[in-house]
C-alpha cells in the first residue's frame, strides 16, 4: 500500500469531502461510537478511501461515499485498501481484527474465569501480565462481534 503524504491527503480530503455523507446512526447515543467496532470514535473513515476516489471517476464504477465514524485503530488497520461498499469495509475489518488480536485471542481461550480469579489474588507480575491479556483477549472479542449500529 502507497501512504499518502499528509499534504497530499488534506488537498484531497478538502477536494473530494463534499462528496461523501455522513454515516447517520438511528440512535443518537451511537453518534460518538465507532461503527465497526463499538469503541469511541475519534475520525471518521471515508468508504472509499480518498485515494481510490480517482479509480471511481475514471472507471464510472458505482460506489457508497460514506464518511463512518470510526477509532483511530479500525481507520488505520483499514486504511487506503479499496472496497466500494460499508458492508465489504465492515466484513474486511472485522477479519483485520482477528488476525491483528489472533495470538491474544487463542491465549485467552487457555484460561478459564475461576483461573484468572485466582491470578488476580495473586500479586505476581506474570500473573497481572496474564490477566490483562485475557482482558483485551475479552475486548477484541467483543470489537469482532460488535454489529454496528443501525442507520438512517
Amino acid at each position: 500500500m502507497i501512504q499518502l503524504g499528509m499534504n497530499r491527503r488534506s488537498r484531497l480530503e478538502k477536494m473530494y469531502n463534499r462528496f461523501y455523507k455522513k454515516l447517520n446512526p438511528v440512535n443518537s447515543d451511537d453518534s460518538f461510537t465507532c461503527y465497526y467496532c463499538g469503541e469511541p470514535a475519534n475520525c471518521y473513515d471515508h468508504t472509499p478511501p480518498i485515494s481510490c476516489i480517482d479509480y471511481y471517476d475514471c472507471t464510472g464504477i458505482e460506489a457508497e461515499f460514506l464518511l463512518v465514524p470510526s477509532c483511530s485503530e479500525c481507520n488505520r488497520l483499514l486504511g487506503s485498501t479499496n472496497t466500494k461498499t460499508l458492508a465489504d469495509r465492515f466484513t474486511l475489518l472485522k477479519e483485520l481484527l482477528r488476525k491483528h488480536y489472533s495470538k491474544v485471542l487463542k491465549s485467552t481461550a487457555l484460561w478459564s474465569d475461576k483461573e484468572l480469579r485466582e491470578l488476580m489474588e495473586d500479586p505476581n507480575n506474570l500473573n497481572n501480565c496474564i490477566v490483562d491479556m485475557c482482558r483485551i483477549g475479552n475486548i477484541a472479542s467483543k470489537r469482532i462481534d460488535y454489529p454496528g449500529f443501525d442507520i438512517t
